[in-house]
């Protein structure tokens, strides 16, 4: 019984770590394009992040690209982030 809970516990911890880092980075590009994206628009795969944005927004990003990196990394984040599309 103590092993499913600490399984449960550390998907629980997985999870809530997840959310934060997704936070801090809709933070960094809502800051720096004074948009208001919300965590929907955002998804991780594997060293890369989706957003969800009409092409507009995307460019905007695009643009943006290097500095976003360079806050999202200042920012302390364990994940490590290479891409953002």
């Amino acid at each position: 019984m103590s092993d499913i809970n600490s399984l449960l516990k550390e998907i629980q911890n997985k999870i809530l770590k997840s959310h934060g880092e997704k936070d801090i980075i809709l933070n960094v590009i809502n800051k720096k394009l004074n948009l208001s994206l919300n965590s929907k628009d955002l998804d991780f795969k594997k060293e890369t992040i989706f957003i969800k944005a009409n092409p507009y927004i995307k460019a905007e990003i695009n643009l943006q690209k290097n500095f976003i990196l360079k806050e999202i990394k200042k920012q302390g984040i364990d994940k490590t982030i290479k891409d953002i599309k």
